[in-house]
């Protein structure tokens, strides 16, 4: 509206030429730091890109219900087809960085699966992962990896993905 109601002004010659630039010049101005303010305003979100999907040989999956979990809330996938379409369906997810207290308080409330992906065709728990994301149970993804072999911190989805989730856990057959 504003730019519309300047640019009639401006335009019919309602204003001398000389004040006719000297409107433009603040307009511009003004317009430059609206638009610098609404850019710094804004979260720095990013998308899950996972390069190399190849590179993981074994998924853990472990389910953390009430915060503890028991070897029948675990399971563990050899088939490599399907480790590179979980990873595919994840790729794309936006995502924001959260602090790492956030995080704990998050996993502490909600019941939460913890995908542990390992290189190679041994799983070695008492090894950082080398790739690890969690799923809360209402559908919010969390990323502690960037890529393989690169920790960041934390990242939380944007929006929840329930729905997506439940493919995951029926291509990989989860029933817990």
């Amino acid at each position: 509206m504003l730019i519309w109601v300047m640019g009639t002004i401006i335009g019919k010659g309602f204003v001398q030429k000389e004040r006719r630039d000297i409107i433009k010049r603040y307009f511009a101005l003004i317009s430059i730091a609206v638009l610098f303010l609404l850019s710094s305003c804004s979260e720095n979100i990013e998308v899950v890109n996972i390069k190399d999907k190849s590179l993981s040989g074994q998924l853990l999956i472990q389910k953390a219900e009430d915060n503890t979990s028991s070897r029948e809330m675990t399971k563990t996938i050899k088939d490599k087809q399907k480790i590179k379409q979980v990873l595919t369906m994840v790729e794309g997810l936006e995502v924001k960085e959260t602090n790492s207290e956030n995080v704990t308080n998050q996993l502490k409330e909600q019941n939460n699966y913890l995908f542990y992906f390992s290189e190679g065709e041994k799983l070695e728990t008492s090894k950082k992962a080398p790739y690890a994301f969690s799923v809360l149970s209402d559908g919010t993804f969390i990323f502690f990896y960037k890529d393989f072999n690169a920790p960041q911190k934390p990242r939380i989805t944007i929006e929840k993905h329930k729905e997506l989730f439940n493919d995951i856990k029926q291509i990989l057959e989860i029933n817990f």
